[in-house]
């Protein structure tokens, strides 16, 4: 059995898995199984992703990715040696920051579990869409948002499942202690952001040792998760996050008056996405498949994210925004206080603040091409000063949006990971 003890055998374990690795562009004629059609861009299996044109009722275009069945992204726990334990992957991706990093145990689209890559299933597929021996009992499901200003209704089902743990591991997996998870939370380009959201929804509680929670490391994020959920909050939060989506249409790529479409890739006239699309040849050691030709996202700059926290009575509160996303399929959701996409072209200023926690992420390095975002816990003084879309909740309060579905952007589920490790407060 593959444990990790300590945060250096995780680190040596993914290390393994960054290498025989190349990503090279090539033109579209040349990506081999693309093509547009239809006005979309398309695989000719009619399976993974479309990148789709969208024009608004106020005379906007926009480009993004078209993916409405669910993936389904899942993770595998197992309570032994007197703590929980997760079964992660060491994952290569082709726009992976850093080229590996760890995931859950699945990340599966519909293509995937179904095999139009023509590939074998990845690893452990069985134990998540179908009854398996192993399962003993279902910690967690749900349906959370995906990137709202990069997918459009797009969203994926968060499954975690408790196991037997003398399951069979396979070469890319590795059990890893509740411990060594807190200790590593920290670390960029490490987790990511698909598990960091499932570390986000797994139940947590201030005590240890639970066969089927996490407990947060912090005195006073524990103080804050055993407050009694506010009815009121919640009742305000569901009342604000009631917004009609914004009307639009499917438009053919080559109509939309923003974008230049042509066989070198999709490029803004003018930037206001603050992306391209461009296509590659990837081969990846260890995948279902070793290669194949794909488009990514490339926004060829840097994202922010931040989190706002303060201190109430030895409790820690976090302040969310509720806001809109152009590709959100229920129009607003929970985000974190500031939120500047990669290369955002209308970026909000980060307050003066104690930083208490920050790490680099990268975006999902299957549909992006190391499009990477700083994320921030910031700690602000009591009596910052409000705007109307912004509101205080309590870890426990926050605890209750991310365990129902589509409330959530997947940036404050990433954030909201952070906070079960050591905070300098």
């Amino acid at each position: 059995m593959q444990i990790a003890a300590n945060p250096n055998d995780l680190d040596i374990f993914l290390n393994k898995w960054r290498k025989n690795f190349l990503l090279e562009k090539v033109t579209l004629n040349e990506a081999k199984g693309w093509k547009i059609e239809e006005g979309i861009l398309r695989h000719e299996t009619g399976g993974f992703f479309n990148v789709v044109g969208v024009s608004y009722e106020n005379d906007v275009d926009k480009v993004f990715l078209y993916q409405p069945q669910s993936a389904v992204t899942g993770l595998l726990a197992s309570y032994f040696d007197g703590q929980m334990h997760v079964l992660l992957q060491a994952r290569a991706e082709p726009g992976t920051q850093g080229i590996a990093q760890y995931g859950p145990t699945i990340q599966s689209t519909l293509a995937n579990y179904m095999g139009l890559h023509g590939g074998q299933l990845a690893h452990y597929t069985d134990h998540f869409i179908r009854y398996h021996a192993s399962i003993r009992s279902v910690i967690h499901d749900s349906e959370q948002l995906d990137l709202g200003e990069r997918y459009v209704y797009k969203s994926k089902r968060l499954v975690i499942l408790a196991c037997d743990p003398d399951i069979e591991i396979e070469d890319q997996f590795i059990w890893v202690p509740e411990t060594v998870i807190k200790d590593s939370i920290k670390n960029s380009y490490f987790f990511n952001t698909d598990l960091r959201s499932l570390f986000a929804v797994f139940p947590w509680s201030c005590m240890p040792g639970g066969a089927t929670n996490l407990a947060p490391l912090n005195r006073f994020v524990n103080a804050s998760l055993v407050r009694p959920v506010n009815p009121n909050v919640i009742g305000a939060v569901c009342a604000k996050l009631s917004a009609r989506i914004a009307p639009c249409n499917f438009t053919g790529l080559k109509k939309l008056k923003n974008w230049d479409i042509s066989d070198n890739g999709f490029y803004e006239i003018e930037n206001l996405q603050g992306f391209a699309i461009e296509f590659y040849y990837c081969e990846v050691f260890g995948r279902e498949v070793r290669s194949w030709f794909q488009p990514l996202v490339n926004s060829h700059g840097a994202g922010y994210a931040a989190l706002y926290c303060r201190e109430v009575n030895g409790a820690l509160e976090i302040l969310i925004r509720i806001g809109a996303e152009s590709g959100l399929k229920t129009g607003q959701a929970l985000l974190p206080t500031v939120l500047n996409y990669p290369n955002c072209i209308f970026p909000l200023k980060p307050p003066v603040g104690e930083i208490l926690a920050s790490t680099m992420e990268s975006d999902e390095g299957g549909r992006f091409l190391r499009d990477i975002n700083k994320y921030e816990l910031v700690l602000v003084p009591y009596d910052y000063e409000l705007t109307d879309d912004l509101l205080w909740i309590s870890i426990s309060e926050l605890k209750w949006f991310l365990s129902n579905s589509n409330l959530c952007a997947i940036q404050l589920r990433g954030l909201s990971s952070m906070l079960l490790g050591e905070l300098p407060c």
